[in-house]
């Protein structure tokens, strides 16, 4: 079975321009040295934008996600403390059912 016959047509049409553009670029830096280089210089040129872009956009969707993080951190922190707090607040919400008992009883005499 050939390795090919998994890979999307789109993939293997783009993977084999690249293949072909290296080839020429390589027979071009082999037999002209100065028009091979300077296509080179020129493909680092038009890529330079594209790069410098997408490590901003890298940089920022990082801090995006330790904003995220940091904020989910804390948000389960608070949940857990509530939920350890469970008691205290039972054991308060008795004790002001009592209270409330005992004003009632004291407001009846």
């Amino acid at each position: 079975m050939p390795l090919t016959a998994n890979i999307h047509p789109e993939i293997e049409s783009k993977c084999d321009a690249t293949c072909n553009l290296m080839s020429q670029t390589i027979n071009m830096i082999a037999n002209e040295p100065s028009m091979g280089l300077y296509r080179i210089k020129e493909h680092c040129r038009k890529s330079a934008k594209e790069m410098v872009s997408a490590k901003l956009l890298l940089i920022q969707t990082d801090k995006s996600a330790q904003g995220a993080y940091f904020d989910a951190d804390y948000a389960v922190a608070t949940v857990q403390e509530l939920a350890d707090a469970r008691p205290n607040i039972h054991k308060a919400q008795c004790e002001v059912e009592k209270a409330i008992e005992l004003k009632k009883l004291i407001d009846s005499k």
